[in-house]
Parts: C-alpha cells; sequence; structure tokens
C-alpha cells in the first residue's frame, strides 16, 4: 500500500498501485479520486478550448474558439467581447444585440470598457452621440455640413430621417441653397 499526495487537492490518500497503464504507458497516480483527476482535466480542456486569436491589427476583435457556443456555429470562433458581456449579463446575448466599446479600441475588453446594446440602431446612436460630443464639446450644438460652423440645435430644420431629427444643413445655408436653386431654375427658362 502505497500512501500518495493528490495534485489537485492536496489531500493523502492511501493506493494499491504507484502507477497504472494507459494506452500502452505507464503512467504515475496522481488523483485521490475520479473527481478530482476530472476537475485538473476539465480546466486543462477549457484551457484549450479558449484559445485565444489575437490579431497584430488593432482594428479586429480578439476572438475564441467555442464552436458549441450559438454565435460560434459558422467557424467556432466568436468575439471576446460577447463572451465577456455574456458571463457579465449571466445568459446568452439576444440574436440582435451588439456590444459596444466605450474607448473604440477594439481588443480592450475590460468590463468598464464594453455597454450591450439592443441593436444594430443603437449602437449607431452612441457612436453618432460620441462623433458630436467630441466634435463640439456639447450635445446641444451640431456642426453645419456645408458652412461648417458650429451652430444651436434651434438653428438646424428638422428631419425625420436623421438621428436627432435633425437637418445636417442650418437654416441660413439651407435658404442660400433655395435662392442659388431658384435663381438657377429661372435663368435655365
Amino acid at each position: 500500500m502505497y500512501t500518495l499526495k493528490c495534485e489537485e487537492c492536496q489531500k493523502l490518500f492511501q493506493s494499491v498501485y504507484l502507477s497504472y497503464l494507459h494506452e500502452g504507458v505507464r503512467k504515475r497516480r496522481r488523483y485521490c479520486s475520479r473527481k478530482c483527476a476530472m476537475d485538473v482535466h476539465g480546466r486543462e480542456a477549457t484551457a484549450r478550448r479558449l484559445k485565444k486569436i489575437v490579431p497584430a491589427d488593432p482594428n479586429f476583435y480578439i476572438k475564441l474558439l467555442m464552436p458549441e457556443h450559438p454565435r460560434g456555429q459558422v467557424n467556432g470562433y466568436v468575439d471576446e467581447h460577447i463572451i465577456l458581456a455574456e458571463q457579465a449579463l449571466g445568459k446568452y446575448l439576444p440574436p440582435k444585440a451588439e456590444v459596444h466599446h466605450v474607448d473604440r479600441n477594439r481588443q480592450n475588453n475590460s468590463l468598464g470598457n464594453l455597454v450591450i446594446c439592443e441593436n444594430k440602431k443603437y449602437h449607431r446612436l452612441l457612436h453618432a452621440r460620441e462623433d458630436r460630443l467630441n466634435d463640439t464639446g456639447s450635445l446641444d450644438m451640431k456642426r453645419c455640413c456645408c458652412c461648417h460652423a458650429v451652430k444651436s440645435l434651434d438653428q438646424f430644420n428638422s428631419n425625420v430621417v436623421s438621428w436627432d431629427n435633425l437637418s445636417a444643413v442650418c437654416k441660413s445655408c439651407r435658404a442660400i441653397k433655395r435662392k442659388e436653386y431658384r435663381a438657377a431654375r429661372i435663368s435655365a427658362y
């Protein structure tokens, strides 16, 4: 009878055999029970499964090999930020949900940098608001795409198609464009 120390739980255990035969190879006994052996081998398998692909280009997402994941059915890889968001949420993300990187660095997957968006439209809204804030310093100001001047929101006409329901051209530029258009129409006759 041999007294051995389990490599997983560090508990001393008694064994009749010092080693065992596995696939024609003699191996030393390392664990006190099948549970300890499966715990270790399960962690090793998870580590192998979670093999990361970290691209050199920061414009690409870090990917994890997870073929059993619903989003990994195509090639077996899932973006790491999606896995982290799902772990924080405690369940799989809905199919249309997206994860937004606050600092726009696709490889910075810290939980403080990730925002779960319900759909692509909301994700685009976050980017548009951030762009306006960076451009003008305030969400109450907007840059005219014609004269490039930063003006208050009441200087723009309404437009239901835009994310902020405002036209891209300010009222004064719009009036100038209308006059030019009318003059061109009159001179055409």
